[in-house]
């Protein structure tokens, strides 16, 4: 951070929502980096050294980044959680890396956290929306650290001299991520300063090794902050990048999950680069196309079709690398002004690059979302690799859709057969699928105190190189470009031997406007089910229900079953998804996945196990009809 803080002193920094003025207000990075030695100061008089832990539970704020960076100038080991989380997650979590000093958001949950923390050793518990006054307050400790910086400026005592002793190197670690734990207990992903490092570094240079004119991020763009920080993608790819180039962010305001304030947000800060999963993009490419199917007047009709069209002819020239006509110009040019901006107004009008990550993103998505004008970027990774693997270039001609790309520059992989561990000769062998096998500098020291499972994943060769076992299934496309197929432990046979990967499934399944969530199912089974969470609003609309509607009513409604079966089969048919695999039956369910009854991890991956149990019975039911 005091590096940034030099060479981007008045760039705008970190920007937060006055909630009296509506407003967002932007520090700069010389007022940013002044807190950062501040609290830096605080956590000294606070007893914070070397090693020690600070712990978070905090959802995105400036306290959120004063406590990280901090931290990391003493060699402290930042330890994010979500406020999303259950107590009991946050007493192993707290139990298990022991933190000195435990930063949280609310007032709620400091009067949670307050009462167990000292028994697990905590021994300073903040809170950043208490008032000043209050002796646990984070204002008022920040207040404190800033007279000590002050006073040790006065004395000719810089940060580097005074914390000599407590020098940071690269093999040092940085942060301790927990897992979310969709199948057992949380484990603690122990990530150094030079993993996160390289793998900010890597992301740039993956970029400029593709021959493109500019990083995905530079000093210019603006981001608008919802992924949680507390997430490996959201702390790597946006809060670390975006220091590294000194662009600005937006923390977006309001309740996780609260679309409407989201959209306001996006729309008053207008980024230049949005960091996000797949949701946000396909809910835009869903209501497009409702509206232009709504349309009453056939021109206006016709002419955001047309729109469409001509955005879609432009793009696929760029990826030809052709060069359009005179006339495909001109009509790209008045139809962008009158109508695709339009459709491009929901996210800010001024947005260049999105990247998604954490779910595959439907290829007609990435087309859609480039017809209108904006370049899309996919990648993957995991918490264990820092977390990014690879990415795809924006440039059309420079990747291979329905791919996450080839791998960043020092980064290594390889597809193992899951049976033989043996290496499956992808390049020579159109795909052939494996595991999927990473080594690089990203790759993390192992689990907090557990070797054993540390072990399990970290494979040394003979060369003393070393591999992490992501647990993904892939292919590789033209010898480089990873295609992700499946997880291994989520694999499963039918009763007639036949192998099914839910993943890919359901991701096409949720492609239908008129499904929210579902969950395959059918190991041993004579054919595969599903639970399904209906989009009750998209439905209600189709079925033609204009006022009052109840999920249970239009759960146990034949017309929604008829019609959520036929727009299944029309996505698997169109995705080309096996006969076999397709889902014969489902249940509908009124009640949505959440973190509140455990169906999802904070970070919003669905808790497969904890789904089939609770509605197992209905499953099994479907089988005896």
């Amino acid at each position: 951070m005091t590096g940034a803080a030099k060479r981007y002193a008045d760039n705008p920094s970190f920007g937060t929502k006055n909630l009296q003025t509506g407003e967002y207000e932007y520090l700069t990075y010389r007022e940013v980096g002044e807190k950062v030695t501040a609290f830096r100061h605080s956590l000294i008089s606070l007893g914070v050294k070397k090693g020690d832990a600070v712990a978070m539970i905090s959802r995105n704020r400036l306290e959120w980044v004063l406590t990280a960076y901090a931290g990391y100038g003493l060699g402290a080991v930042n330890v994010p959680m979500y406020e999303q989380q259950k107590a009991a997650d946050w007493k192993y979590i707290i139990g298990d890396s022991k933190p000195k000093v435990l930063v949280v958001g609310p007032e709620a949950i400091y009067d949670e956290v307050v009462a167990f923390a000292p028994s697990l050793g905590v021994e300073k518990v903040l809170c950043c929306d208490l008032p000043i006054q209050h002796r646990d307050s984070f204002a008022a400790a920040l207040a404190l650290g800033a007279e000590a910086a002050a006073e040790a400026a006065s004395r000719g005592q810089d940060r580097e001299e005074a914390d000599a002793a407590s020098a940071v190197t690269p093999s040092d670690l940085a942060t301790l991520i927990y897992t979310s734990g969709t199948t057992g207990t949380p484990k603690g992903v122990m990530l150094t300063h030079a993993n996160l490092v390289s793998n900010v570094k890597a992301c740039v240079d993956h970029f400029e090794q593709g021959g493109e004119e500019k990083p995905i991020v530079g000093s210019a763009d603006r981001s608008v902050a919802f992924l949680p920080w507390a997430h490996s993608y959201g702390q790597t790819c946006e809060l670390h990048t975006g220091l590294a180039v000194g662009a600005s962010t937006a923390v977006a305001a309001g309740a996780p999950g609260d679309a409407a304030e989201l959209l306001g947000n996006i729309a008053s800060e207008r980024p230049t680069v949005l960091f996000s999963v797949p949701t946000l993009f396909k809910k835009l490419y869903d209501g497009v196309l409702k509206k232009v199917a709504d349309e009453k007047s056939p021109v206006k009709r016709f002419l955001m079709q047309r729109g469409l069209d001509v955005g879609h002819e432009m793009r696929a020239h760029e990826e030809k690398g052709q060069t359009p006509s005179p006339w495909l110009r001109w009509q790209h040019k008045i139809l962008d002004k009158a109508v695709l901006s339009k459709m491009r107004a929901p996210l800010g009008g001024r947005l260049r690059v999105a990247c998604v990550a954490g779910a595959p993103t439907p290829a007609k998505v990435v087309r859609f979302i480039e017809a209108l004008g904006v370049s899309m970027t996919e990648g993957y990774g995991l918490t264990e690799t820092s977390p990014v693997v690879a990415i795809t270039y924006p440039d059309p001609q420079k990747r291979v859709i329905g791919t996450v790309g080839a791998p960043l520059p020092q980064t290594q992989i390889k597809l193992v057969d899951t049976e033989t561990l043996e290496a499956v000769d992808a390049a020579g062998s159109a795909g052939q699928e494996g595991e999927l096998w990473v080594s690089g500098p990203q790759i993390m020291k192992g689990y907090w105190n557990k070797p054993e499972a540390t072990s399990e994943v970290i494979v040394e060769d003979p060369d003393g190189k070393r591999w992490f076992r992501t647990g993904d299934l892939a292919t590789l496309v033209e010898g480089k470009y990873i295609k992700i197929t499946g997880r291994c432990k989520e694999l499963y046979k039918l009763e007639n031997g036949k192998y099914v990967a839910p993943a890919p499934i359901e991701d096409v399944m949720l492609l239908s406007p008129l499904v929210a969530q579902c969950v395959l199912y059918g190991s041993g089974r004579p054919h595969n089910v599903a639970i399904v969470v209906p989009n009750f609003a998209a439905v209600a609309d189709e079925v033609g229900i204009t006022d009052w509607y109840s999920p249970e009513q239009l759960c146990k409604d034949e017309r929604v079953h008829n019609l959520i079966g036929e727009s299944l089969r029309q996505q698997l048919n169109e995705h080309g998804i096996k006969k076999y695999e397709h889902p014969q039956a489902w249940v509908l369910i009124p009640e949505p996945f959440s973190a509140e009854n455990e169906m999802l991890t904070p970070k919003l991956s669905v808790r497969k196990p904890n789904v089939i149990k609770a509605y197992k019975k209905q499953l099994d039911a479907l089988y005896e009809t």
